[in-house]
């Protein structure tokens, strides 16, 4: 693994153990790509979500923790009708582009490389963004987590959030 990852907290509300603890990751950004991810979370997080609505209202709960992860390869992995392009990302997740298969999937290490990068960036983290090197839409949350591609705008993670921080369930109730 490349020894650039790096945390950089953009919001502190308080000690980690009383607040909510977001905590940003990136897959697929090379070196030459985290200011364009860096800017995207500055945008659509931190302006948007916690700009906006109830996160702004409820931002002293929440301290955001932005993780830079350095990928080998631009872009994540695609296994879509159109191609399948396999990338050496830091989190090895693939964008399916398929609503039924929450438009991603997680590789065979995705778990393994997400718990070390939060352990050894931000333990305490309740919430958890995965924000994907594509240009697409779509997203997936639930279970204090959240997965986005690029092409969304805040008001998509603040409703993928709803279901991890507001535990809404609407779409996927029974």
């Amino acid at each position: 693994a490349l020894m650039a990852d790096s945390m950089t907290v953009l919001r502190r509300a308080g000690p980690p153990g009383t607040k909510r603890n977001i905590a940003v990751l990136g897959d697929g950004f090379t070196a030459a790509d985290q200011p364009a991810y860096n800017q995207w979370v500055d945008t659509i997080l931190i302006k948007g979500v916690f700009g906006h609505d109830y996160f702004s209202e409820d931002a002293s709960a929440f301290n955001i923790y932005r993780v830079n992860l350095e990928s080998v390869d631009s872009g994540v992995s695609d296994d879509t009708i159109a191609s399948e392009t396999i990338r050496n990302t830091a989190l090895g997740i693939i964008f399916s582009g398929s609503w039924s298969h929450c438009w991603l999937e997680y590789g065979p290490n995705t778990e393994t490389l997400l718990q070390a990068a939060l352990n050894t960036w931000v333990p305490d983290a309740n919430e958890i963004l995965v924000v994907l090197n594509n240009p697409n839409f779509g997203g997936c949350g639930g279970g204090g987590r959240a997965h986005v591609p690029m092409g969304v705008d805040w008001t998509v993670i603040a409703h993928e959030f709803g279901h991890g921080v507001g535990g809404f369930a609407d779409e996927y109730s029974v």
